[in-house]
């Protein structure tokens, strides 16, 4: 009976570890926005950078992104050539 007993709580113990750890790295954001020139017109097809990472992308035809980041403080840098 110590045995199995032992089992059991090594089991849950595992099992509560294993859920507090995919719930940590789970958590995710999303940076999102719209690139418009200074004529208020969107940008299509400017690039967008999460400065200091590698993460990015390219806005659509109405100048939306969005990015998926770790929480926490960015800056955004949007190019554009045309």
């Amino acid at each position: 009976m110590k045995i199995s007993n032992y089992f059991l709580k090594r089991t849950v113990f595992l099992l509560f570890f294993c859920f507090c750890f995919i719930a940590l790295i789970a958590q995710t954001g999303t940076i999102t926005g719209t690139v418009k020139g200074p004529d208020g017109v969107p940008l299509a097809g400017a690039s967008i950078t999460v400065q200091g990472s590698s993460r990015g992308a390219t806005a659509n035809n109405e100048g939306a992104y969005s990015v998926a980041v770790n929480p926490g403080n960015y800056t955004v840098l949007a190019s554009f050539v045309g």
